[in-house]
């Protein structure tokens, strides 16, 4: 749990740093806001995804007849294991973290293609609940993306309006001559 204390701090130091780059690049406090608030959320879903990745694949490695058993397994080895999934070497520890990860950006898109799925019941009710996470977090990143168009918009309001006061008192000099 320490671990995820660390992480937060990297990824607020990396935060800090690309804000503090691009202030010394000469971009306004506005651009630098909202390019810090898009790398925060990238930021947070490459964390979220991660997370839900490791879990699935720690829930393959406790389960029997997982995700990761299921192709080209002899039926001598894993009795009642199927074998209809996608081959995946269980000594590859690299290719199944890009399999899981590939899983976890399907089911949390609602793309899910199937093609990688969970075959007990244990793994059914995980798939659930990313599903739903998927949902809120599909959410969230619109309502994020909706308030940074939203503050654009009232910029440009502001802008608008500070223009007219300054026309308004132009003509009130052109007048007092």
């Amino acid at each position: 749990m320490l671990r995820f204390y660390y992480l937060k701090e990297v990824y607020g130091s990396i935060s800090s740093l690309v804000r503090y780059v691009l202030l010394r690049c000469g971009l306004n406090k506005g651009n630098i806001g909202k390019t810090g608030y898009t790398l925060d959320l990238m930021i947070m879903m490459f964390w979220v995804i991660h997370i839900l990745g490791c879990l699935w694949i720690t829930l393959a490695k406790v389960t029997a007849c997982s995700w990761v058993v299921q192709k080209g397994t002899n039926s001598g080895e894993n009795p009642g294991c199927t074998d209809k999934g996608l081959p995946i070497d269980p000594e590859y520890p690299t290719g199944i973290y890009v399999t899981a990860v590939y899983w976890v950006i399907t089911t949390l898109t609602t793309v899910g293609y199937g093609d990688y799925k969970g075959y007990t019941p244990t793994e059914y009710l995980f798939q659930m609940v990313v599903e739903f996470l998927g949902i809120g977090v599909f959410s969230y990143l619109m309502g994020s993306i909706n308030t940074l168009v939203a503050s654009e918009s009232t910029l440009q309001e502001a802008i608008d309006e500070r223009m007219e006061e300054i026309e308004t008192w132009l003509r009130k000099l052109e007048k007092s001559r």
